[in-house]
């Protein structure tokens, strides 16, 4: 599998990108998963899979395109023009259809190893600095309210139509941000999330001091 091939080709689909998951994101995705796989060290991880998984987990993302079987055709050809074989796409698409926070809302999914990797390194960076200013960034885009009074710190979602329904970027901390510690996979990912997540708090504390006049 030439994942160069794959590189290039998502780098051209995402580059005007303007909701915070364009190629910079993808590229800190695939800077995490080679983090990880070094700190896994095990020769049985395909890491093919991972790094190719990592370059296109958002190119069947229904946030960013609204015709998912369009889009996982779109994937599927772009693995196999770069050399991947049926069992090598099937693994990745599966990676990416298991994956995002809101696919595992009504039921945990079951990934691979490859795939929990690939799932840490993306949750990775929805959080800690880059993750606060995502969330920014991707409200903006959406024309989304930047926080209210009224906030839901204790939010319970029984499927992805609720959790989607959120048009509040301080709520999405609380909705998802805030969660993902608790979800993280590998002990190297656990350990970064949970210092990231202690910043995400710091954050929001002196966000409510300034916000009542005390900060």
């Amino acid at each position: 599998m030439n994942v160069k091939l794959i590189q290039e080709k998502v780098s051209q689909l995402f580059k005007e990108e303007k909701t915070g998951h364009g190629w910079e994101h993808i590229k800190r995705v695939v800077s995490n998963c080679q983090m990880i796989l070094e700190e896994l060290d095990d020769d049985n991880i395909n890491t093919h899979i991972v790094i190719a998984a990592a370059y296109v987990h958002d190119l069947i993302d229904d946030k960013l395109f609204t015709d998912l079987i369009e889009a996982e055709y779109v994937t599927r050809k772009l693995l196999k023009d770069a050399g991947a074989n049926a069992e090598e796409i099937e693994a990745i698409i599966d990676i990416c259809h298991k994956q995002s926070f809101s696919a595992n809302l009504e039921k945990a999914q079951s990934l691979t190893i490859e795939g929990q990797i690939v799932q840490d390194a993306d949750r990775l960076d929805a959080i800690g600095a880059i993750g606060i200013l995502r969330t920014a960034y991707y409200g903006g885009s959406k024309g989304h309210q930047l926080y209210s009074e009224e906030i839901d710190k204790n939010p319970d979602f029984k499927d992805k139509s609720s959790y989607r329904q959120t048009e509040n970027v301080i709520q999405h901390f609380y909705d998802k941000l805030l969660k993902i510690e608790d979800l993280m996979n590998t002990e190297v990912a656990k350990t970064i999330a949970a210092q990231r997540t202690v910043y995400m708090r710091d954050f929001l504390h002196q966000l409510e001091l300034e916000l009542e006049g005390n900060g």
